[in-house]
């Protein structure tokens, strides 16, 4: 059953889980460090941010329980993801700087601009049913697809969000460093949590 918490203002809820949020960031940061690492970094960022929107107390020791029982389990299928990313990254940079003037160009760049965004939204979900169900791999990603479908309002609103804090903070770095190091993270998925894990729920018994 959801937690009334969950339906409280989503700056309150940041706010009154403020120091949490401080400390999964930084535990995030060191630990994808190794960058191999990254997605159980997600997926353990995602478990605590899931115990502050639950009220389930003690989001760091969950944090350090959800890395250790997927750090091997997710990383295929993390990295693969993270691959993505970078992969259409590196087409928009391509398309703007050769062929930024013609509209073949530009809308090359579209494209790869709007598949971005849904491969991320595709993530998030990947990290938080990750996290809540403890399915990696396939399964998750079929999951998550699923999720992203049948939940598409999504894509306007709390992935939106959680998209918007990370371009923002990427967009004005290095003078967002601050942000970055202390919040932005955690901030972004507590977002992504806050609308995707109800549709979990949701959706729970067709997603087993």
């Amino acid at each position: 059953m959801q937690n009334a918490k969950m339906h409280r203002g989503f700056l309150i809820l940041c706010w009154e889980n403020l120091f949490s949020l401080v400390i999964l960031n930084l535990l995030f940061i060191l630990c994808c460090i190794p960058v191999v690492t990254l997605p159980a970094a997600a997926t353990a960022l995602s478990r605590g941010c899931q115990s502050c929107l639950n009220e389930e107390g003690k989001p760091v020791k969950l944090f350090f329980v959800c890395f250790q029982r997927t750090v091997f389990r997710a990383m295929p299928m993390g990295l693969a993801l993270i691959a993505g990313h970078a992969g259409l990254i590196y087409c928009i940079v391509f398309y703007v700087a050769n062929y930024g003037g013609s509209i073949v160009g530009m809308a090359c760049a579209m494209f790869c601009m709007v598949a971005f965004y849904l491969l991320f939204a595709i993530t998030s979900c990947v990290f938080q049913i990750q996290a809540r169900m403890e399915c990696v791999g396939r399964v998750g990603l079929r999951n998550a697809v699923r999720i992203t479908i049948w939940e598409y309002q999504l894509l306007f609103t709390w992935i939106a969000l959680s998209f918007g804090v990370l371009g923002v903070v990427a967009w004005l770095f290095p003078h967002t460093f601050p942000l970055a190091l202390l919040l932005a993270f955690s901030l972004s998925n507590m977002a992504a949590a806050r609308g995707v894990l109800p549709h979990i729920e949701k959706h729970l018994k067709e997603l087993m």
